[in-house]
């Protein structure tokens, strides 16, 4: 005869059996929405397609070896690489993505994206000067592009907010 389990342990086991179960669920639906996707264009999944959905589901680290494969299929195309920079900035791999949006910008000829995503290496890990050069550069490289557009009023609103806390700031005992 077996004992009745404690109720604090019946507990876990069902918190267990749930989180498992959605679990399931969740990775379910992926495959479905993959299986739709693929359905709606009558045509295979590209690896490209499926590092998107990965990138989707902030699954970085899945997306990387897809798209160095397509890379490798495919390397003329800039997309991966600029997808393939965009995992490693996610991962606050600065030095990789940085690697891989020069690449994207090479292969592409001066793509004013690859250059804005390249700024935006560089405003994370805090150099403004270049972040500036590079979000001019590729607003120069094309002025109606829309991410260099907008990369470029969030530098300056941010550089603008970041002089006015400068100024607000009374000088200490210390300062003068």
């Amino acid at each position: 005869m077996t004992k009745p389990l404690p109720r604090c342990e019946v507990k876990i086991v069902k918190t267990i059996s749930t989180m498992n179960l959605k679990s399931r669920v969740r990775s379910q639906q992926r495959l479905a929405s993959l299986k739709r996707s693929a359905k709606k264009t009558d045509a295979p999944m590209t690896k490209q397609d499926e590092a998107k959905q990965c990138m989707q589901d902030h699954r970085w680290n899945d997306a990387i070896p897809i798209l160095r494969a397509a890379i490798s299929d495919a390397p003329a195309d800039p997309w991966n690489a600029m997808y393939l920079g965009s995992c490693y900035y996610e991962l606050h791999d600065y030095a990789e993505a940085l690697k891989w949006f020069e690449n994207a910008e090479q292969i592409d000829g001066g793509s004013a994206t690859a250059v804005g995503l390249q700024g935006d290496v560089y405003q994370a890990i805090g150099y403004t000067d270049r972040t500036r050069d590079l979000y001019q550069r590729a607003l120069q490289i094309d002025p109606s592009d829309e991410l260099a557009i907008k990369n470029w009023e969030r530098f300056l609103s941010l550089e603008i907010g970041a002089e006015q806390g400068a100024g607000d700031q009374t000088p200490t005992a210390v300062d003068r």
